[in-house]
């Protein structure tokens, strides 16, 4: 399990970069808030996520219910938002949902 935390610790660079691979993607028409502001969502989502790994590692349920709990709500649905906004980014530079 502490390599699980180790990962999402190293994963958190990588939304940064991913958020800047993808900005030369964005066209000037997409400064509504489907285009821009989504897209600048997505590294924070990503570092929600990432720490939330981290917090169920640390918070075991046997021992603390409450922060595991929360954490894994964290990883759940700030993972889901992420996928969502992701795909809705993608379909927006033209690539098909089924591909992203």
């Amino acid at each position: 399990a502490p390599c699980m935390a180790v990962a999402a610790l190293l994963l958190m660079p990588v939304w940064w970069d991913y958020y800047h691979a993808t900005s030369c993607h964005l066209t000037p028409t997409q400064k509504c808030w489907r285009g821009r502001d989504l897209h600048a969502i997505v590294p924070y989502l990503g570092m929600l996520c990432s720490a939330s790994v981290v917090g169920v590692v640390l918070n075991p349920w046997d021992r603390r219910l409450l922060l595991h709990l929360i954490s894994a709500t964290g990883v759940f649905d700030g993972g889901l938002v992420l996928a969502v906004i992701v795909c809705i980014l993608d379909r927006n530079r033209g690539r098909p949902i089924s591909k992203t």
